[in-house]
């Protein structure tokens, strides 16, 4: 681990960036948070490394040369290992506020300004979720997206006002909470390989009974590569989005309750995917529908038989 000069006595937030074999969007994604329009020296920037192999700890040591009056602290990982590396975060975290960001995802200059802003007007709230954009590699929206689809991506796009999450919860990629809250329910505690570890925490969120707020302004744009743009892959992360979920509710009481009430969701939901299939084809907009379905479906049908059906 290297970084760490100062106390941060004021500090208001630790932006916990967790990173694996990641190093040619890091370096973009740390050299946006040099632009924020906030104070330095009230906010510092964790990379958690997660055993990359690539130039990963280059990019963090060159970025911590090349602007000395920010503070940022890098520390190695052995494992891959996502919830490993964000209760590493929070361990190592001097901020009010925890955020969660992703390797690969820009924040608005006035992230930090927002943030602060809303904390303050909500201080009995202790979980929230920024708005999640698109920042596609081609450079436009491919031609069967749909709102449908967002999560797919780790989009989240409630509006311009703030808001109580209500069915949805935030992304991981831009997921932000007051530090007591890990005192109150606990940490990341998902089992390694699954791909749930956002959802997980914010159901435990709402099993505690605690709200979500949706701040419109705290933005990313999430970088999407060329290479995810394609049938073969919604396919395969909805399969996978599928079989986690399956695995998620065996970790929580009443499970089969849980996955009961989820296959009912997620069977209505391909029902009604194959609907706008329809409605899709009839305006000439059929792979839209085509695409949607392939998710529903395929989140459906491994959910039901599980990773050997990927």
């Amino acid at each position: 681990m290297f970084g760490g000069r100062r106390k941060g006595e004021n500090m208001f937030a630790s932006i916990v960036i967790s990173t694996y074999n990641r190093a040619k969007y890091l370096q973009t994604t740390l050299e946006s948070w040099t632009k924020q329009d906030y104070p330095p020296e009230k906010f510092e920037l964790l990379i958690i490394d997660n055993g990359s192999t690539d130039n990963t700890r280059e990019v963090a040591e060159n970025f911590q040369k090349k602007y000395p009056g920010f503070q940022v602290r890098y520390v190695y990982l052995d494992e891959p290992c996502l919830s490993c590396a964000r209760n590493k975060g929070i361990e190592m975290s001097r901020g009010e506020i925890v955020a969660f960001v992703d390797d690969d995802a820009e924040p608005s200059s006035s992230y930090l300004a927002f943030l602060e802003k809303y904390v303050r007007q909500y201080p009995g709230i202790l979980a929230f979720g920024g708005k999640v954009l698109p920042k596609y590699e081609t450079g436009k929206e491919p031609e069967w997206m749909s709102p449908y689809l967002s999560r797919l991506y780790s989009l989240v796009d409630l509006g311009d006002k703030p808001k109580k999450f209500d069915k949805k919860y935030p992304v991981g990629c831009n997921m932000l909470f007051r530090k007591e809250i890990f005192d109150l329910i606990g940490k990341f505690d998902i089992p390694p390989g699954l791909r749930s570890e956002d959802k997980h925490f914010f159901l435990k969120v709402k099993r505690a009974g605690l709200p979500v707020i949706y701040l419109p302004e705290v933005k990313v744009w999430h970088f999407i590569d060329n290479w995810r743009l394609n049938k073969d892959y919604v396919r395969r992360i909805s399969c996978l989005n599928g079989y986690s979920d399956h695995l998620l509710y065996d970790l929580f009481p009443r499970s089969g309750w849980l996955k009961f009430k989820h296959f009912t969701g997620l069977f209505g939901k391909t029902l009604l995917a194959l609907l706008i299939w329809v409605v899709y084809a009839v305006k000439g907009k059929g792979k839209k529908g085509k695409y949607l379905f392939t998710a529903m479906s395929s989140a459906l049908r491994c959910f039901l038989f599980k990773k050997d059906k990927i």
